[in-house]
């Protein structure tokens, strides 16, 4: 009998892969036919809107219908491949298989039948045997073919363009709400409204202190004539544009807020309006250290970025902000960074020794250089010193010149300097005057004084006053030249012989008294 076991292992698993593409085909048809009901259930809810009690007997038809669905296309099957339910018997599958196969016809059957007998002779199991042998190579799955079920595949086509339906549309809602409500059949839900708002403001971010205007459309079938805009516990009458389109401003907004419509008792959703924080400086003073040698004390500038400042003078701006993460200084295309010195304080330290025009740029996350002052610092040149010198040395012939000076700096003098020398020689020679360091002073001096003179010689003379300049270094200015000329011994007696001529031809021509 071993021809015959070996048929039965094979008829068991031709009716194994029968069940299996039973089950195959159970699904598809489930999905098909339970997605077609479901859809079904949502449109009807959708149009007309059911009370609960009838939504909750929508509810529970749905329930036993996609039930039934389940254990006659799937439960079923399933119970039957695992072989808990009666499934397909040995004859029918004979049967199935002979029809399938002509070489085996009814030679499957007739072995089935004759191993039901009761009392088998020996014939009869030789004739089993026999016949086993003959219908062994035949391959009994083969009779089921799992691609004949994708036949079944075109009722899926119904239900799954209905699914497409909402998104070909545009309308997402038509099965989210009406499943929602199916779901909470219990619950009350109202129709929905005649008309929607829809905002028409691309984004509803705005700028810390600018204008807000609020554009909204009203979609639908009947137009309402009013449409009022409700924030902060107060309500608006927004005004109209056209026949479906309504606006309202604000002016200033300078705090985020919520803000909902309302027309005809039809609420809309809250709308929320967000504040791009402005980067602002709030106060601006600036520190000036002036150059150590002007004498000038430190200065302080408020509410101005403007200023006239001596040459080489240090400035410190101390800045106070608010939403402002980063502060720029601008100078000649050149840009520095402020650097922070705390949440809402920064601070920039420049020396200038040209007047120059600068700019200070206020920035956060969200708004790059958004405020922008321009200001100049005006630098004040270190003036050279001045000097003015009188003399007689145009009027003496002998003896001391007399030089009468004046000497003065905006700042400060340092050294006053007297040169001279003969015509004939190429370098001076320094003497120094003492005088006070102050801006102004005059001063006097006679030449040649005790200095030791070479006669017969013409002397050149100079002065070179100096200043306290500390940026570049003391400074000079100087006289033009003067010219003395040192007499001989005899060109000096000569000249005192003629002056005393000249006494006594004014005593002898005196007029006589009567």
């Amino acid at each position: 009998m071993n021809n015959f076991s070996h048929i039965q292992e094979k008829l068991f698993d031709f009716i194994k892969k029968y069940h299996t593409s039973e089950m195959i085909k159970g699904s598809i048809l489930f999905l098909s036919f339970g997605l077609l009901y479901f859809f079904f259930t949502l449109v009807i809810e959708y149009f007309l809107w059911l009370d609960p009690g009838l939504r909750t007997i929508l509810f529970w038809v749905f329930v036993l219908v996609e039930g039934f669905l389940l254990f006659r296309f799937l439960i079923i099957p399933a119970l039957k491949l695992i072989g808990y339910r009666g499934g397909l018997s040995e004859t029918q599958a004979a049967r199935i298989i002979g029809a399938h196969f002509k070489e085996v016809d009814d030679k499957l059957l007739n072995i089935i039948q004759l191993k039901n007998e009761k009392n088998p002779t020996e014939l009869i199991l030789a004739s089993i045997e026999q016949k086993s042998l003959e219908i062994q190579p035949v391959p009994f799955k083969k009779a089921v073919n799992f691609k004949e079920n994708r036949k079944y595949l075109k009722y899926l086509i119904i239900p799954l363009i209905i699914a497409l339906f909402p998104y070909i549309t545009g309308n997402r809602n038509i099965f989210s709400s009406s499943f929602d409500r199916i779901v909470h059949h219990r619950q009350a839900f109202q129709p929905p409204a005649p008309f929607y708002f829809k905002l028409s403001n691309s984004s509803l971010e705005v700028i810390e202190g600018n204008e807000l205007r609020v554009r909204v459309e009203v979609i639908g079938d009947i137009m309402p004539e009013e449409v009022t805009i409700s924030f902060e516990g107060n309500t608006y009458f927004m005004q109209k544009e056209s026949e479906n389109s309504f606006f309202y401003s604000l002016e200033s907004v300078l705090e985020p807020f919520s803000f909902e419509l309302r027309a005809n008792g039809v609420n809309s959703e809250s709308f929320e309006v967000t504040v791009v924080r402005t980067p602002n400086i709030t106060g601006f003073e600036m520190e000036i250290n002036h150059p150590a040698y002007t004498g000038i004390k430190r200065a302080a500038v408020v509410n101005t970025g403007n200023a006239s400042v001596p040459e080489g003078s240090n400035i410190a701006w101390k800045l106070k902000t608010k939403s402002t993460d980063q502060l720029n200084f601008i100078q000649n295309k050149e840009l520095l960074s402020f650097e922070k010195k705390g949440a809402d304080s920064f601070m920039f330290t420049k020396r200038f020794l040209e007047s120059s025009d600068y700019r200070i740029t206020s920035s956060n996350k969200e708004l790059n250089a958004f405020e922008k002052l321009d200001y100049r610092i005006a630098v004040i040149k270190d003036a050279l010193p001045e000097i003015q010198v009188k003399s007689d040395i145009d009027s003496i012939t002998r003896g001391e010149a007399s030089f009468f000076g004046k000497i003065s700096d905006d700042y400060g003098l340092t050294k006053l300097e007297v040169l001279y020398k003969s015509t004939d020689q190429e370098n001076f020679t320094k003497q120094i005057i003492e005088i006070q360091k102050g801006t102004l002073q005059n001063f006097f001096y006679s030449f040649p004084n005790d200095l030791k003179l070479l006669p017969e010689k013409t002397y050149e003379i100079v002065f070179v006053v100096y200043d306290n300049n500390g940026v570049y270094g003391s400074r000079s200015n100087k006289t033009g030249s003067f010219f003395y000329n040192q007499l001989s011994v005899e060109e000096q007696t000569r000249e005192i012989l003629k002056e005393r001529g000249k006494e006594f031809k004014g005593i002898a021509t005196k007029p006589k008294r009567k």
